[in-house]
């Protein structure tokens, strides 16, 4: 479900940058979970998730940063 995109390559879920946040809290809460109820493969799963999470999340941030400051500083006709 997270890795899932369209044909173009966007994204299909957790496209807004709240989503992305509360998905990756969601993430790492469960890694306080015991060893025990924790499988080794669940365990990647979940880091890999969370970490593509978080370098979406740092992309959007960084595109938005750039599209705001080129509409600030781009000249006046």
């Amino acid at each position: 479900m997270l890795q899932q995109v369209k044909r173009s390559g966007v994204r299909t879920n957790f496209r807004r940058e709240h989503d992305k946040k509360v998905c990756c809290l969601g993430l790492t809460s469960l890694l306080a979970l015991p060893v025990d109820q924790l499988l080794g493969e669940a365990l990647e799963r979940i880091f890999r998730a969370t970490l593509d999470l978080l370098v979406q999340y740092k992309d959007q941030l960084a595109g938005r940063i750039l599209s705001l400051f080129c509409l600030v500083f781009s000249p006046l006709p």
